[in-house]
């Protein structure tokens, strides 16, 4: 931490993200939850799929949304994140301000629920009986 203090007394007192990264190489830009999750619906239901679970969401949060291409980007006050649709999965990613960030467990929850609701696993049938399997990472 000495390095940081004399980084930023350096920069007359004003941190730089390049000043941050550099004493503390894993203070990046990373997502505070990301999911990778599969698919089994052709590219065009599953946007529509990935639609309806995030207005549920925006529904609950006042999330605003707006889609660029295959990915829908979604934010309001104190989150920021998006949704990539290919052709066999999604990508999740959300950043969450600092007042949010005791509630990640929470809208990891969420999340989850809304995907098994609305995007069904590639073996729907298997899917039924038992819990979906997915890919979930948070940062702590």
């Amino acid at each position: 931490m000495q390095a940081l203090d004399n980084e930023c007394l350096h920069h007359r007192n004003t941190i730089s993200i390049a000043a941050v990264k550099k004493v503390l190489p894993e203070a990046d830009d990373m997502s505070d939850i990301a999911f990778i999750r599969s698919h089994g619906v052709p590219i065009a239901k599953a946007r529509v799929l990935v639609q309806k679970a995030a207005d549920a969401l925006a529904a609950e949060h006042q999330l605003e949304s707006e889609w660029h291409g295959n990915t829908l980007r979604f934010q309001r006050s104190g989150v920021n994140g998006q949704i990539h649709v290919t052709e066999s999965k999604i990508h999740l990613d959300v950043s969450l301000g600092f007042l949010l960030k005791p509630f990640k467990a929470k809208f990891v929850g969420e999340i989850e629920r809304n995907l098994d609701k609305y995007l069904p696993e590639p073996n729907s049938a298997a899917s039924a009986k038992k819990p979906a399997k997915r890919t979930a990472h948070t940062r702590n």
